[in-house]
């Protein structure tokens, strides 16, 4: 079991360090968000922005596969705060595969019709968003919980290494910027965060907890 739980953080890890690559390849990220640019960009559908899209999808999926096991891992019952850190965590890690493999499906054709179409219906079409969390409250509050909570929980009984624990509180703290950044429209803020949370500590943080799964299983 832990096994298996270990292969999905390494295969988190990776969807998130792919996320960065795909990111700088990206040609749609060097336009300001919302401008003629950027959405005539998005509407060519560029295979790096694809890719960045199915990463962080990826990335939410294999989450998922890891949490539940962690849980039995680190002994956790509804008497510990860190089992429903565990809970809000699967909450925003489904809510984050689902909102980017939307994106995936409906970005490129959405931004075809505001790229083409009248002013008017690019108002229209601009008016609503695919993400299903446009503040973050869920993609990066509710996982950042989750890593406070787990990560102050095996600090506490030793569970994790020390180290680990502690890198993880900093990955916590980085998404906590992401969620400020996008809460108080500072886009600057989400973008530095989130990389360094998601493409740099993140993966880091996935490797090594998978480590301690894999060398736990008997």
């Amino acid at each position: 079991m832990y096994r298996t739980a270990a292969f999905f953080c390494f295969a988190c890890a990776i969807s998130y360090l792919a996320t960065g690559a795909f990111f700088l390849l990206d040609p749609s990220a060097h336009y300001p968000a919302g401008s003629d640019t950027y959405w005539q960009e998005l509407a060519k559908g560029p295979l790096a922005r694809q890719g960045f899209l199915f990463s962080f999808g990826l990335a939410g999926l294999c989450a998922l596969g890891v949490i539940p096991p962690v849980r039995r891992f680190l002994d956790l019952d509804e008497r510990h705060l860190a089992y429903w850190g565990c809970t809000v965590g699967m909450l925003g890690y489904a809510v984050t595969s689902i909102t980017y493999l939307r994106l995936l499906g409906g970005e490129a054709k959405r931004a075809e019709v505001v790229a083409s179409g009248d002013a008017l219906t690019s108002k229209i079409i601009q008016s609503f968003s695919l993400s299903l969390d446009t503040q973050g409250w869920l993609i990066f509050g509710c996982v950042g919980l989750f890593l406070l909570l787990v990560n102050l929980h095996s600090l506490r009984t030793g569970r994790l290494p020390k180290l680990l624990c502690v890198l993880g509180l900093a990955c916590s703290g980085l998404y906590f910027a992401a969620f400020a950044g996008l809460f108080f429209a500072v886009p600057d803020l989400t973008t530095l965060a989130a990389a360094a949370g998601g493409v740099v500590l993140g993966p880091v943080w996935w490797i090594w907890l998978g480590a301690c799964l894999f060398r736990s299983e008997p």
